[in-house]
């Protein structure tokens, strides 16, 4: 298994993190990593429901469809339904701290299988937990505190 969790504070109100990490389609933007999100289906509000992505995680780019859900303005979840790893599921949980403060947990955590498990050992492993476990809290940090 690869990924883990990561917890940063951001000096934003909860809904203005919540409205960032749920603009799927804009996230690649500020995530970090190299990678693309295509929506592929959207829900009844007009959310991304079934998303295509890639991310390039250094020995291999990896292609996904993750099947979205939703429970405004605390958490956005995530499973794989097809792709190149064995399994995916990730979250962002954001619980308010105060009215401009908000505590905001990313969490991922993938079987990438028996071949790509081979590839994704020593220096490349850290490199692979940068961009899939670290990277999207910090850049949900920057962009809101304009840093």
């Amino acid at each position: 298994m690869i990924g883990g969790e990561e917890t940063v504070e951001v000096a934003a109100p909860v809904e203005a993190c919540y409205a960032l990490a749920a603009d799927i389609e804009r996230a690649p933007g500020w995530q970090g990593g190299r990678h693309r999100n295509t929506v592929l289906e959207r829900d009844a509000e007009g959310r991304p429901s079934r998303v295509r992505t890639s991310v390039d995680i250094s020995v291999k780019e990896v292609g996904l469809e993750l099947v979205l859900e939703y429970d405004e303005p605390h958490r956005i979840s995530w499973t794989r339904v097809e792709g190149d790893l064995k399994e995916l599921t990730g979250s962002w949980r954001f619980d308010a701290l105060g009215p401009d403060r908000t505590r905001a947990t990313y969490a991922t955590h993938a079987d990438p299988g028996r071949i790509l498990g081979r590839l994704v050992r020593g220096p490349v492993a850290a490199r692979v937990h940068e961009i899939l476990v670290l990277s999207p809290p910090q850049g949900l940090k920057r962009r809101l505190e304009g840093g």
